[in-house]
């Protein structure tokens, strides 16, 4: 989706946003620098199209071409508020487990069409 072709390899900037492919679909993701560890020549990143956080090596950073800047970021972080079970006050973890975990990632899969 993005095409790019400098490596990131002087280091990662925070803030700033680079191309990155993702090993798990092979696409190329918008990412936000949330975080770097010059140590382990690491970081954090933020998926700015998915809203996903994951820890990524610096070197499969790439520079990200100027028009693809431009677009704004689909993907945000959201809270579920005053969500309470059906049949009681407090979640258990069976509940916790499977109902809550699933009406989580159901909705997640929703916002990402």
């Amino acid at each position: 989706m993005f095409p790019c072709s400098l490596q990131c390899s002087s280091g990662a900037v925070l803030e700033r946003a680079y191309a990155w492919k993702d090993p798990t679909n092979g696409q190329w993701e918008r990412v936000r620098v949330t975080h770097t560890n010059p140590s382990t020549r690491s970081c954090r990143i933020f998926l700015l199209d998915v809203g996903r956080v994951c820890e990524v090596s610096v070197g499969d950073l790439r520079e990200l071409q100027p028009r693809y800047l431009t677009e704004i970021a689909r993907g945000f972080r959201a809270h579920l508020i005053d969500v309470k079970p059906v049949d009681g006050e407090t979640w258990s973890q069976e509940s916790i487990d499977s109902k809550y975990t699933n009406i989580v990632l159901v909705y997640f899969c929703v916002a990402n069409v």
